[in-house]
């Protein structure tokens, strides 16, 4: 993956924790915490070419920083606290000779319930990008089918609690799946999952006293609907020095359903050259051409939309993979009618590509 391809992925992560600030009164209404977490996993051989690294158990260290609002503002969106933040993580995938190590940059959100009380409990959602040390080589690192570039998507999803020690520090601990694949641009691509338990410690840069303000119903009236038209493109080094560049596009319906949720409809065309290359290594002429249908959630947060999608495929000629898929998307909204976003596309648990779009609304609120 080339330095110009992740320009915009890295955009987004950066520039991410500061949009709560800015909603929330540059700050006024919003606490900043730093933290630090222990993590003990477990690598999961969901491919028989994993046999290999069977019986790792990777640890990990994870400084992070958030930006929590504790407004009427933010209280409103979800009847919760939200954070959005940035954590720097390192891993020993217990494995030095075949998987090496990693270290990334890792954007979240997490939705904290019961802030005000002494146990509190919160989902993080987390997206970014990791370097791994020791990807598949040909003639040093055959064993290592799990990837094969050194800059991999790390995605994660973690259920939380927290115990308050005092106004301004709390013990934490959390259950987390991790994953990481390159997206499906270069080959071995089976990626690593490793769900982990985890201990940490975080503190606030002042004493906080979170207020319980009154529960209001949401009010249907502020519901939000779109008719999106997404262009993408993606690019895969599918052998050696070939590259190929497919594309497509997506027209997704997204309607509000609370504070921060939506639902999501989705059709798209992809024309997808990736598997055409690989048919006809074998002798085979495959048609590039496919249609599948989306179901979605979306989280809305100002400007950044996190969404999430289950797809299947209504048109594949070629009987090749898998008929469903998983779709994992971070968008920046720019303008009122225009978007850009990054989104990882997965077979199972296999990454299949990743794909840069520039998102117009046809028409909505």
């Amino acid at each position: 993956m080339k330095p110009r391809h992740l320009f915009l992925i890295i955009s987004i992560l950066f520039h991410c924790p500061a949009m709560l600030t800015a909603q929330e009164g540059q700050g006024k209404n919003s606490v900043v915490q730093f933290g630090i977490t222990a993590h003990k996993a477990r690598i999961l051989i969901h491919n028989k070419d994993l046999q290999v690294v069977d019986n790792s158990y990777p640890n990990g260290i994870e400084a992070e920083v958030a930006w929590q609002g504790m407004g009427q503002e933010s209280w409103n969106k979800c009847h919760c606290f939200p954070k959005l933040g940035f954590s720097l993580r390192f891993w020993d995938y217990d494995a030095p000779d075949i998987l090496g190590y990693g270290l990334g940059g890792l954007f979240f959100i997490e939705p904290e319930y019961n802030s005000f009380g002494r146990i509190s409990f919160g989902v993080r959602a987390g997206f970014g990008l990791t370097y791994m040390s020791n990807p598949f080589d040909a003639e040093n690192n055959t064993d290592n089918q799990a990837y094969s570039t050194a800059l991999n998507f790390d995605l994660v999803l973690a259920a939380k609690a927290g115990i308050r020690l005092s106004k301004q520090s709390r013990l934490n601990a959390s259950a987390s799946f991790n994953h990481n694949s390159n997206g499906g641009v270069k080959s071995p691509n089976r990626g690593l999952n490793y769900p982990s338990l985890s201990i940490g410690y975080s503190r606030y840069v002042r004493p906080v006293q979170f207020v319980r303000f009154g529960k209001k119903d949401w009010d249907v009236s502020d519901r939000k609907m779109r008719f999106d038209l997404g262009p993408f493109f993606s690019w895969k080094q599918v052998a050696g020095d070939v590259h190929r560049y497919s594309g497509g596009v997506e027209l997704k319906y997204s309607r509000q359903f609370g504070r921060i949720n939506a639902l999501t409809f989705g059709a798209e065309y992809l024309h997808d050259t990736f598997e055409v290359y690989l048919l006809e290594q074998e002798g085979k002429t495959g048609n590039p051409n496919k249609m599948s249908l989306a179901i979605g959630h979306e989280f809305l947060l100002g400007k950044l939309l996190f969404s999430q999608q289950l797809g299947v495929y209504a048109y594949k000629p070629n009987d090749v993979g898998a008929d469903l898929y998983q779709r994992y998307g971070l968008t920046y909204v720019i303008g009122k009618k225009i978007a850009a976003g990054v989104n990882l596309k997965v077979h199972g648990h296999v990454a299949q590509l990743v794909d840069y779009r520039i998102v117009y609304t046809l028409f909505g609120n």
